[in-house]
């Protein structure tokens, strides 16, 4: 997990998001394994970048300043790997696999998608 500054492709307004990388490949096999969104999600909350930011930041009593306590609030335990189905479902209905992509956090718990293009969807 890294973080970056993005434009919000609905205001227009800069905002920070919490990212991870997403290889579609290796979801599709995941999911393939027999696992679920749901594990997908902590599977990425688990990596190592994101549990160190979840201590950091473990002060403060609402989501927006506590990132561990925004998991959970704005249910990211599950929205991540529904997201991401979602978004590797829509290619595949076309016969094409998505090239890999960025899934980020803004703060307010709001989840953006940045192609590799540079194209960003707010999910």
């Amino acid at each position: 997990m890294n973080t970056m500054r993005i434009t919000k492709p609905n205001t227009n307004c800069q905002t920070s998001i919490r990212y991870w990388d997403i290889q579609p490949r290796e979801f599709i096999d995941f999911m393939k394994s027999g696992k679920s969104t749901n594990d997908y999600s902590w599977k990425l909350l688990s990596d190592k970048a994101s549990t160190r930011a979840a201590k950091e930041e473990i002060d403060g009593d609402s989501a927006p300043t506590n990132f561990a306590l925004s998991i959970f609030e704005n249910a990211l335990d599950w929205r991540l790997g529904a997201t991401v189905l979602q978004y590797v479902n829509h290619y595949l209905k076309s016969q094409k696999l998505p090239k890999p992509f960025k899934l980020g956090v803004a703060r307010n718990g709001d989840i953006y998608i940045v192609q590799s293009n540079g194209r960003i969807i707010l999910a």
